[in-house]
């Protein structure tokens, strides 16, 4: 029995490897990244772990103890910049290694078909490559892609769930047809469908079922904004009542009044304040000029009450909200416009339904 070297004992193309992954991290939001399913903090750069993988499982060329099939198949590979200046199986494979790693190429069936008979040729027996804690994915999903057996799993379980939703349950489904009546891909000729594109259609049917019977469900509670547009984002503020007892005024706890600064697009909440009747309104504000300073004090907690001046400091804060005399106004609405944000003042009609509408079931455990 030979003590045969594997490729990343002995050398790798690294530059090609650091190019790419420079590629892939300076485009985190490629459409077909696995980033777009969910971010993980500590995600690896795909292709370097591909080309780890790879190297760590087939055996240097140059060896004189390499299988001879496995030396050949290398020799065979497309010639390339390195094995045009050295043509040795070794630079062959560096070449292939090249397109391995590129992004781009990484559902290439024949690059990919090509890495795994590779590693097939360099090892009597492939072994099953496991990952305790394989967080993002990265490692078992381009082990499955190099067309391989993994097992992994992580002690969190929003990684697990990462994992079966990138790995576990595509490989399950592969090649495999919808399920569901719609067939809203369009693809009703299909015989075979390739990949994950029945998963895919399945996904998007029972996802805009979803959607459409939440939609009727809860129509109620989210009226249009101005113009008929849909609102999305509500924009809240909490306020505790001022501690001057002349006053007594609802003191919003607003860090910035500013809604959006891009260049053209500026955006901000101007507080109307009645100082007689000890009221604050907000109005939706845009174009030339700039909100008044915000009603934060310092880097703490403390805020200065917008009618009368006097300052509500941290403790007094936060021994309103444990008192649960806290409460909260609603400061702005932002709507679907057309390829843009559009920004409207609050309306009685979206402060009542929220108001108004309560949960079934809450919590119930005090909180410390």
């Amino acid at each position: 029995m030979t003590d045969r070297k594997k490729l990343i004992e002995v050398a790798l193309p690294l530059e090609a490897i650091n190019d790419a992954s420079a590629r892939e991290k300076s485009n985190p939001f490629w459409k077909d990244h696995p980033r777009r399913i969910h971010v993980w903090w500590a995600r690896r750069p795909h292709v370097t772990c591909r080309a780890v993988i790879f190297a760590s499982l087939v055996d240097d060329p140059d060896d004189e103890d390499a299988p001879k099939a496995y030396v050949n198949a290398c020799k065979k590979l497309p010639l390339g910049s390195n094995s045009r200046i050295s043509d040795t199986p070794r630079q062959r494979l560096f070449d292939f290694m090249t397109k391995l790693v590129d992004w781009k190429k990484s559902n290439n069936e024949s690059i990919l078909e090509t890495a795994n008979r590779l590693i097939n040729l360099s090892n009597e027996s492939v072994p099953t490559i496991m990952d305790p804690f394989a967080g993002g994915g990265t490692i078992p999903l381009e082990v499955i892609r190099l067309g391989l057996n993994t097992i992994a799993s992580d002690l969190n379980p929003v990684a697990v769930t990462i994992n079966r939703a990138l790995v576990e349950i595509p490989k399950k489904f592969f090649n495999k047809n919808p399920v569901n009546k719609g067939n809203i891909s369009g693809n009703k000729d299909l015989v075979h469908w390739k990949g994950t594109m029945g998963l895919a259609d399945d996904i998007r049917f029972y996802a805009n079922e979803v959607q459409r019977i939440s939609a009727e469900e809860l129509e109620f509670l989210y009226p249009k904004g101005p113009n008929d547009e849909t609102v999305f984002t509500w924009i809240w503020a909490r306020t505790v009542k001022c501690p001057n007892p002349a006053c007594g005024a609802t003191m919003p706890l607003v860090t910035t009044f500013w809604l959006s600064r891009k260049k053209g697009k500026k955006v901000w909440l101007e507080p109307i304040v009645d100082k007689n009747k000890k009221t604050i309104n907000f109005e939706v504000r845009q174009g030339k000029g700039k909100p008044r300073k915000a009603p934060k004090l310092g880097r703490g907690s403390a805020f200065k009450c917008l009618v009368c001046g006097e300052d509500a400091h941290a403790d007094y804060i936060k021994n309103e909200s444990l008192f649960q005399r806290m409460n909260k106004t609603l400061l702005a609405i932002v709507t679907e416009g057309n390829r843009k944000k559009n920004y409207y003042s609050a309306t009685e009609e979206h402060v009542n339904i929220a108001e108004k509408i309560s949960p079934i079931w809450k919590p119930t455990q005090p909180m410390n």
